[in-house]
Formats: C-alpha cells, structure tokens, sequence
C-alpha cells in the first residue's frame, strides 16, 4: 500500500536471441525500457522499416472499412466485456503463416476504390443534371456560346423581378435585346453580338446569375436522360459492389487477431532494433518492481543462458517513476489518484489515506438509502455476471463502495427516495440523525470538521514524507506549528461552546498566542538574515486565508446532500400532483415521472458526488503532502485492441 520499489536495471542479450527474449518480455509485461545512458563503445543499428508496416496498415484500413460498411452486431454483455476474442500465440502465428490475408485485403480495398469511383461519378453527374435541368426545354442546339452570325445568346437565372431589372438597364443602354423563357426561372437573353462585351458587364452589376451551359453533342433533353440512365447504372454497380462486402464479413476476426499480433510484432521490432549493441551483445535498460528481478530472469533463462541482469547505480538527480500497489480493498480508490496523476517517487502514496475520506464524502453527498441500494445492485451485477476488462473492474467497484456509502449515510439523514420518513417505519425515525432540510447547520458543521480534520491529516502526512525523506526535524518543524494552530483553534472554538469545561479562557487564548508565535519564529528559518526571517515569518500567517478558504470548500458537502434531497422530494410531488390532476392516466403517468425523475436525479447527483469528492482529495488534500508529479511507470507488454491471449 505504498509507491512501489523499483530498480533500474541494465540487460545484456546475445543478439541471436533477440526475438525470443523480447516476446517474452513483452508476454511478461515487467520491464519498462528506457534509452541507454552510457553509450560509450556502443553502436545503435540504422534506422530501417517494419517489414510487415503496409501489411498492418492494410488490415487496419481493411478491418476500419468493414466496421463502416457492415458494423459488428455486438451485445451489450460483449461491449460491456471489451468484445474481446480469445486465442493463442499458436494460433495467431498460424495465422499469419497459412492465411491468405494479402488476397483479402487487396480485393477490400478493390471494393473501397470502386465505391469511391461510383461516389465521384455520382456527384459529377447530379452536379451537371442540376445544371441543365432548368434547361431541359432549350429546344436550340446546346452549345456553350449559342452563337449565330448576328446574335449572342446568354443563359441566365432569375425571377421576374430580376428579369424586369435587367430588361430595364439594358433599354436604358439602348440594347436591344430579345428574353425567350426556357422555365420559370431560366432565360436566354437574345443580344447583338457587337454588345456582347456590354450586356456581360450589365448582367454583372445587376445581380443576375449568368450560366455556361456544357457543349453537348445533342440536346439538353437528351442528355439528361443519358444522366439518368448513367445514375441508374451506378447505382446497380453499387448495390453488387455492397453486396459482395457480405462476402468479407467472415474473415474479419482473423484480421482482428491479425491486426494485433503484427502490431505486437512490430512494438518488439521496434525496441530491439533501436537496441544498442557490440558486435553480438545487445545493451538495454530499464526500470523494473524489485521483487521482480528473479522473476525476470527465471522467465528469460526458459531460452537462452546467454544473458545477464545488473543493477545500476541511479546518477545523481535521477528519479525513478512511479508505481503504486494497494490490495483488493484500498485498489478501487487507485481511479481518484490516477485520475490526478501518480505523486512523486518521493512522495507517499495518498490511496490508502484518502479512501476512508472519499468513501464518507461521497455517501454524504448522495445520501439516499434507495439511490445507494439501486447502485449497490447495479454495479454487483456487472462485477458478478460480467468479464469486465482488468482495467475497469476497480472503477465499477469503487461505484459499488460509492452505493454503499450512500445506503449508510442515507440511515443517518432520512433519505429514502424523498419520502418522508414518517411515513415509514417508526426505525427509520429512530435511525434518523440529520434532517438536512429542516436543520442544515449539524450538516454544515459536520461537512466543515470533516474538512478541518483532512486538512489537519494532509499536514501530518507531510511531516510523514519528510521523515521518510530523511528530513524529519525540517517537517516537524515547517508544518508542526500548523498543526499546533489548528489544535488550539479547535479548542478554543470548543471551549467558546462550553462543550469543554475544562481549563480557562485565557489557557485557550494564550494556546492561540503560542500557535502564532510558533509560525513567526518558524516559517522564516531558510531566510538570510534576522529581518528577513522575522518578515517571512509574519507574513506566513497569510497562509491561513487559505487553510480557512480550503475548509470552507467542503461545504459543498452539505449543498449536494441537499439537492439529492430537494429534487427526490419535489420528483414525488410532481408525479402526486400530476396523478391527482389527470384523469384516467394520470396514475400511468406519475409512474413515468417517478421513474424518470428518480433516475435524472440518481445520475445527476452521482456524477456531482463522484466529481466533488474527488475534487477535495486533488485540491484541498493532495495539495498539502504531495511535492511532484511521478512519471508513470510504463512497461513493454502486449496491450489488446482485438485480442486477448490465453
């Protein structure tokens, strides 16, 4: 339940067992490879392409066409699980060997081609048939120009108003001109040739659109049929073309499985041809769990003796990255701090210390008995019933434990789907301990001390990640007076209530003086000289706007239990009313609103409690122990897309 130990190791490999050992590495999924650092007396192989890249490439393209096309029917229980497809190594391998994928692909990608012939075909011709359908009664030859020995025609589109505009200008220029109506909206004007550089310039300033209508080896008429007959035609060879994908759909597991055996391929084609080497020795390094390191040589001794592992000394400056392990228990709230990011190497773990905190917060903020049950539900069926991916099942288990806080916290505040409690049980009554509407403030000062004491806790885990950075006395001493401050604060405040009886006023008072002065004398030490540390020191006490304007953060606490609450309560009303006012249906449809309003709620408020109690773990909790952000710990594995190997 801490950052896990790694060591930085360095392999040597005899390059004849090169592929062998890296698959196994990448099968294994235990050594996080990094650039060599000292390179010297060694060579680095010239960069050279993956045999098998335009392969991956094709089937990636292959397998992407038919998704298109053709989409796989999954269930929902196969999404839910990744849809996955089980295999072997062997198998995969067979495949790569004996299936004739190259023939395949190639005739998908014939097929694509021809789809994409017939798409720009299509759009050519439907763009000209929308250019000469308004023209299909031009009973002239259809030659661009329409030109006679005298005449000039131009093809022109508009409305009457236009036409009337255009006829006006051009008398007023003395043109003559002869308009022949083709359609409603296209006309050709009929000019003089010797004005044909004239009217050009007049339809232009008039705002009518001017056409150039395609030469034609016969009529408009005509050519719009021959379009016609060419879409229908495209539309045949279309139709077969999608038909014949049908025929494909088979072979597509096989390119899955294809898909990520060379890309696996190519990852360990990668590492060991960007290897360092001598004349037959292979140099790599990386970063490796301690524990791990005879597991890692057991593994690779199963083919080959030719190796050796070494540990090498970190030079100075150097930090590991970061890993993180908790058990079963603490391991679904891992999604809060990897959701922030992994701390620093030197910094603690928070899981362990903010699991308890999100688990409280998060139940306080959904506060319903009937939303926690129904989640509690949810998410223990698709834990029970489903192969959920590794890498999901702790989310879906913290939603679990998130259910189970609300069920709890739900006891305590009388939330039960916004019913009022007195119309249950008389044990609900008796369970009851905050009534969040009609008393807030037990909820709001329960929200604040439950704030005083995480902050109070994130300083102590402070002084914690000095001591384990062999810098005790400078952590009690940069953070204890804190927590001395917040103490006497605290009793102080409690004293004020006459909830401690105990002592007088002015012990409490003096133990706030003692708090101050502690932080003066201490916060300005790293300065200097006297003044300097006695400015610093002052002006430390600024930092306490801080602390106060964190606690005040967890307020929204109290606000979202709130709105669970409110919106529960005013769902029944609603649906209550709504059953009252209509007649005959009215029952039916206060049952819909029950159910719809209860689940917008349910998810409204679940995303807003997941959201803020993770917020007050990365902003008002991490911020006051956690100094870095760790480099994540990536090792060589095979990561599936498609495929899961037995």
């Amino acid at each position: 339940m801490a950052v896990v130990a790694l060591k930085k190791i360095q392999l040597l490999l005899h390059k004849n067992d090169r592929d062998v050992v890296l698959k196994e590495l990448q099968k294994s999924g235990s050594l996080a490879f990094e650039e060599v650092q000292n390179k010297e007396n060694l060579e680095k192989y010239s960069q050279t392409e993956f045999d098998y890249n335009r392969e991956l490439s094709s089937i990636n393209f292959a397998l992407s066409f038919l998704d298109t096309h053709l989409p796989e029917k999954i269930s929902f229980k196969r999404k839910l699980e990744g849809n996955f497809i089980t295999t072997t190594d062997e198998e995969c391998s067979d495949l790569e060997k004996n299936f004739s994928y190259h023939t395949i692909v190639n005739e998908i990608q014939d097929i694509e081609k021809t789809l994409n012939v017939c798409k720009t075909e299509r759009a050519s011709l439907l763009e000209k048939k929308e250019l000469l359908t308004p023209w299909k009664n031009y009973s002239a030859s259809a030659q661009a120009s329409a030109t006679s020995v005298y005449t000039f025609s131009f093809f022109v589109i508009g409305n009457d108003a236009t036409k009337k505009y255009l006829s006006s200008l051009l008398t007023e220029n003395g043109i003559l001109h002869h308009y022949e109506e083709v359609s409603k909206y296209a006309h050709v004007l009929v000019v003089l040739k010797e004005k044909k550089e004239i009217v050009s310039e007049i339809i232009k300033s008039s705002g009518t659109e001017e056409v150039t209508l395609p030469s034609l080896p016969h009529s408009i008429q005509k050519e719009l049929e021959l379009i016609d007959s060419s879409l229908l035609e495209l539309d045949k060879l279309e139709e077969k073309t999608k038909n014949k994908i049908q025929e494909y759909v088979i072979y597509r597991n096989k390119l899955k499985q294809l898909s990520d055996y060379l890309r696996w391929k190519k990852e360990r084609y990668e590492v060991g041809h960007n290897a360092f080497h001598t004349n037959s020795v292979l140099v790599f390094e990386g970063w490796i769990k301690e524990r791990q390191i005879p597991y890692l040589e057991e593994k690779i001794s199963k083919h080959t003796r030719l190796f050796a592992i070494e540990e090498i000394p970190l030079s100075e400056g150097e930090i590991p990255p970061t890993e993180i392990e908790n058990n079963w228990l603490i391991k679904p709230f891992e999604t809060i701090t990897r959701l922030y990011g992994l701390p620093g190497y030197n910094d603690l773990d928070p899981t362990l210390f903010l699991s308890a905190f999100f688990f409280i917060f998060f139940g306080l903020c959904l506060t319903d008995v009937g939303y926690g049950i129904f989640v509690m539900i949810l998410t223990g069926s698709l834990l029970a019933f489903f192969r959920l991916p590794r890498d999901n099942r702790p989310f879906v288990l913290l939603l679990f434990l998130g259910g189970l806080a609300s069920s709890l916290a739900g006891l305590l505040f009388g939330g039960y789907l916004g019913i009022d409690t007195a119309l249950l049980p008389s044990w609900t009554q008796k369970i009851q301990t905050f009534n969040p509407v009609l008393n807030p403030l037990p909820v709001l000062f329960l929200s604040l001390a439950l704030g005083v004491l995480q902050i109070m806790f994130g300083i102590t885990l402070r002084i914690v990640r000095e001591w384990k950075n062999n810098n005790l006395l400078d952590g009690i001493i940069g953070h204890g007076p804190w927590l001395f401050l917040f103490t006497a604060v605290i009793l102080f405040t409690l004293k004020s209530f006459g909830i401690i009886t105990a002592g007088s006023p002015q012990f409490y008072t003096y133990l706030l003086y003692v708090g101050v002065g502690l932080l003066i004398i201490t916060q300005g030490r790293h300065e200097k000289n006297i003044f300097s540390k006695a400015f610093k020191g002052v002006m430390s006490l600024y930092d306490s706007i801080n602390y106060f304007s964190d606690i005040l953060s967890y307020s929204r606490i109290l606000a979202l239990g709130l709105a669970t609450s409110a919106l529960a309560f005013s769902v029944n009303l609603i649906a209550s009313l709504i059953g009252e006012i209509i007649p005959f249906v009215g029952g039916a449809v206060a049952v819909v609103i029950i159910i719809v309003g209860h689940l917008f709620n349910l998810t409204v408020n679940i995303l807003g409690a997941f959201i803020h109690s993770a917020r007050l773990q990365f902003v008002e909790f991490f911020s006051k122990f956690i100094v870095d952000t760790g480099k994540e710990f990536r090792v060589f594995k095979r990561v599936p897309r498609f495929v899961n190997i037995e």
